[in-house]
């Protein structure tokens, strides 16, 4: 299940029409977990997240804002507020039934990355990772690796933190904030009238 999972690795893909997240753990090359949807990934849709064997048992939905339970109960939400020159970037994790957490930047990728109009550079350069806490919780790390295309690692550190909330983190992170080049091609080559 993918509630049991305390480190991980995301790997999106990108098409025109179809948008994948693989969700690795350590050195496998075969998902445990995935997230998909017909349409490009800046769409409106949910992305429908899948386990199993097969990568059959639905378990949910994930948008860049929110996760909901396969019954679409939501689960909470994640919010972020760019940074300026003089104060930082502000992330927040709202789940149900724990306290908020706050999100913030560690780590010299973070800092450049917030500060210099060169974004694509810095994310090919340096790693950017944010740490997600509340006062007696200390939550997840996530981290977007340094390189031309976006992977991310996930640690958890509290087992009560929803794994799909957290993946609804990564995939804000990747629609928003990253500059992988794979995302331009897709924008230049979409249909720009689709949902």
């Amino acid at each position: 299940m993918i509630d049991s999972l305390t480190a991980f690795t995301v790997v999106p893909e990108y098409g025109r029409s179809r948008t994948v997240y693989q969700v690795l753990v350590g050195d496998q090359s075969a998902p445990v977990a995935q997230l998909r949807k017909d349409s490009a990934y800046d769409s409106l849709r949910p992305l429908a997240a899948f386990t199993g064997p097969g990568l059959d048992q639905h378990v949910g939905w994930v948008s860049a804002f929110r996760a909901r339970g396969v019954d679409r109960v939501e689960v909470g939400r994640v919010e972020h507020r760019g940074g300026s020159t003089w104060s930082g970037e502000r992330w927040s994790f709202a789940q149900a039934g724990l306290p908020e957490l706050r999100g913030e930047q560690v780590g010299l990728g973070g800092k450049l990355r917030g500060r210099l109009p060169l974004q694509g550079f810095v994310d090919g350069v340096l790693s950017v990772h944010l740490r997600f806490g509340a006062p007696g919780l200390n939550g997840f790390d996530l981290t977007r690796f340094s390189g031309v295309r976006a992977r991310y690692g996930v640690e958890i550190h509290d087992p009560r933190i929803s794994r799909l909330l957290v993946l609804a983190c990564v995939v804000h992170y990747n629609v928003f904030q990253d500059a992988d080049p794979r995302q331009v091609a897709i924008d230049y080559t979409s249909n720009p009238f689709r949902d």
